[in-house]
């Protein structure tokens, strides 16, 4: 998620216990069954699907992104940045 987020950023986030809409276009950390996620959400046509989008999507192409899928949710409040990494 550079530029926004980097490496050795210390991510504050919200937990997510019912999820009763998302915030298009804020930041999630979703656990799947292919590891963590931090992206930037919007809605999908499919109300089974959310769209995933990195700040850094030259690398990083936009994808869907099954809800049911998803084992935990946060919202990113903020974040720790020490130094100039």
């Amino acid at each position: 998620m550079a530029p926004t987020y980097k490496n050795a950023d210390v991510l504050a986030c919200r937990k997510i216990n019912k999820l009763l809409f998302y915030e298009w276009g804020k930041v999630y950390v979703f656990d799947t069954s292919q590891g963590t996620l931090v992206k930037r959400v919007f809605q999908h046509t499919d109300p089974k699907y959310i769209v995933c989008v990195s700040d850094n999507n030259d690398n990083f192409p936009p994808f869907d992104l099954p809800i049911s899928d998803i084992s935990r949710i946060g919202i990113v409040l903020g974040l720790l940045r020490i130094g100039d990494s």
